[in-house]
């Protein structure tokens, strides 16, 4: 599937490595991707990624890769809590690692979670112009990785193209309301959007 878009468009990649293989891995490691954002395991255990023989030789070789221009191959790499100390020897002093957690724009609760204040005014996303979406396994395409309660779905690529999905009346809405402060918009309380 990834090569199949990446054929068509630019894409990024978000992963666990959960399920990938070395060579798997070799398969998608020469796709130009916008960005590639690697999920580790965490100290909490909030991600379920088992930390097995297998998955930090596949973490070393992803973390050692590098894209043709000399830069790794992962972009940024992001924690639900402190990275787990057994992976610690393959990232101290190469890569950042990010754990500040949020709310998911409302969707989850949690006193350690960062509340945000509901955005007033024209706003904008500050990852995408709308279009990055999240793909689920029936079919269904929600406008973001934030939209956990699925409160927009564009529509579903089993029925439609995604040129239709891109034109649907949930995604007028949504450009819509960007500019409107009294629409019932995900984006108002999402840690990723920015007053224009």
């Amino acid at each position: 599937m990834i090569k199949y878009a990446a054929a068509q468009r630019e894409v990024s990649l978000f992963t666990t490595l959960v399920g990938l293989s070395i060579k798997g891995f070799e398969e998608i490691r020469c796709i130009p991707f916008r960005k590639v954002v690697l999920h580790l395991p965490d100290e909490k255990n909030f991600a379920n990624i088992p930390v097995t023989k297998n998955y930090l030789e596949l973490l070393n070789v992803v973390l050692q890769t590098k894209k043709p221009n000399g830069d790794f191959f992962v972009d940024k790499i992001i924690c639900q809590a402190p990275p787990k100390k057994s992976i610690l020897p393959l990232i101290v002093g190469q890569f950042h690692v990010s754990w500040n957690m949020t709310n998911r724009s409302g969707n989850l609760s949690c006193s350690e979670l960062a509340v945000i204040e509901n955005f007033e005014g024209a706003l904008t996303c500050r990852l995408s112009n709308h279009n990055h979406n999240v793909l689920l396994p029936n079919g269904d395409v929600v406008l973001c990785s934030m939209d956990f309660g699925l409160k927009h779905t564009l529509g579903n690529l089993l029925c439609d193209d995604y040129y239709t999905l891109m034109s649907s009346p949930t995604m007028s809405f949504i450009k819509t309301a960007t500019k409107n402060a009294a629409s019932n918009l995900l984006c108002r309380t999402c840690s990723e959007a920015v007053r224009i």
